[in-house]
């Protein structure tokens, strides 16, 4: 019965989050203890459940808050336009050396894994460049699609932070680990970049061109905030070394790192405004993105309270550890891997990561491997696919900034991405990141 329950309240809550019936907040408040009423708990257990699960989400979510807004003003003040900068003067008219710098933008773009803001550097600066030559545009969506795919999984991006908040683990100590992982897979996105380029150049000599009729991004005047200071005057060399400094101690883990993060806005407060006024302005600002990604995590907290801590899910593992021949047991990560890939395209972030991740963590206990190893394989699945989920909004975004169809580079980068998946998987088994028995 109880694995009965449990797979219930998942298919609701991922039924509710696809039809638009219930944001994750609502989802994760509500469904999982009436579930748990149903199951035969107390109010007691109940309240036990929620409390031992908000409590293990609590640093991650503040991690979230805080990152997001840390990063936001960092942006806000140009930290990472002379780079773009930079790259976009050296592109020229060679179309391999173009398709190369673009992908390079997506990635500096994206290193505060917020993808409007990754869009609004990136697509500005590269389109009207891929016009001018006639460059297919599809390659600058399948840039963008893969450099977030590998970003994200720095500690503050999304996939690390729901998987902190799922397993109660390090957000930088998952990142540490996937670090071979991470430059085996922008190197992919480098490569592919100058195939993209080639192949460009092939059709621009045959007289095929690509000038952006029929595109809807062209004049949607979404530009980079303006009045920003991209000078390299003595601020932002401050800027920059406070960032590099606050990485430093995230990934050496000298604090937790929610506490970091305090540190961290609190210099970029100071060191970029003056007064009480401009504090609680900028506060204000970036606090309304911030806070909805810090709810959904302290609302996931029930959810996973109540899954984690009651009956249902050792019952729920049971039955997927039952469909599994012990035959392929020793590939039970690689599975997991393939799952997250898979699922996480269909349930959306939040349904996988959620739903699903503890669920298959319980399952590979009975097979012998250690909750780390599965969180860096599914962290990796779950994270190329992020801009091929029709359930995230940015993922129409991104289709629709450079000018296609939504369907059409989900089927032009499915491939492209499955490739990325694997050449991840590949080097994390070689350095034992990913577990084989």
């Amino acid at each position: 019965m109880y694995a009965i329950l449990g797979y219930t309240m998942i298919a609701l809550i991922v039924v509710l989050l696809l039809t638009n019936k219930a944001n994750p907040i609502m989802a994760f408040i509500i469904v999982p203890p009436v579930i748990a009423l149903i199951a035969g708990y107390t109010i007691a257990d109940i309240n036990n459940f929620i409390k031992a699960g908000v409590s293990g989400s609590t640093g991650t979510a503040l991690l979230a808050l805080l990152s997001i807004i840390f990063f936001s003003i960092m942006t806000e003040q140009g930290l990472f336009d002379p780079i773009v900068n930079f790259l976009v003067s050296k592109a020229g008219n060679n179309v391999a050396v173009i398709t190369v710098i673009s992908a390079l933008v997506a990635h500096f773009a994206h290193l505060d894994t917020g993808t409007t803001s990754t869009l609004l550097v990136t697509v500005p600066a590269m389109l009207p460049i891929y016009r001018r030559l006639g460059i297919d545009r599809k390659y600058l969506y399948l840039e963008i699609v893969q450099a977030i795919g590998v970003m994200n999984l720095l500690p503050w991006g999304g996939a690390i932070t729901r998987s902190s908040a799922v397993t109660g683990m390090d957000p930088a100590t998952i990142t540490t680990a996937l670090i071979p992982c991470v430059i085996a897979g922008f190197i992919y996105n480098m490569v592919t970049a100058y195939l993209y380029g080639k192949r460009a150049q092939a059709k621009i000599n045959a007289g095929i061109l690509d000038k952006g009729e029929g595109a809807d991004s062209g004049d949607v005047g979404l530009t980079v905030e303006e009045n920003r200071d991209t000078k390299l005057n003595l601020k932002y060399w401050i800027n920059l070394v406070w960032t590099l400094f606050i990485i430093v101690l995230l990934f050496k883990g000298t604090f937790a790192g929610y506490i970091t993060f305090m540190f961290a806005v609190t210099g970029a407060l100071l060191i970029n405004y003056r007064t009480v006024k401009e504090w609680n302005g900028v506060i204000d600002k970036y606090a309304k993105n911030a806070l909805r990604t810090t709810l959904v995590m302290f609302s996931a907290g029930v959810f996973s309270g109540i899954l984690n801590n009651s009956e249902m899910l050792t019952e729920m593992a049971n039955v997927v550890t039952s469909l599994i021949p012990s035959s392929m047991a020793p590939l039970f990560a690689i599975i997991c891997g393939v799952i997250a890939f898979v699922f996480s395209i269909l349930l959306g972030a939040d349904g996988f990561h959620y739903g699903m991740m503890p669920l298959l963590i319980k399952a590979g206990e009975a097979f012998g491997f250690a909750a780390p190893g599965l969180v860096y394989v599914m962290c990796m699945g779950a994270d190329v696919v992020s801009q091929l989920r029709p359930v995230q909004a940015t993922s129409w975004m991104t289709a629709g900034m450079v000018g296609i169809e939504f369907k059409d580079g989900v089927i032009k980068a499915f491939p492209i991405i499955l490739g990325l998946f694997v050449v991840e998987v590949v080097v994390g088994i070689v350095f034992g990141v990913v577990p084989m028995l």
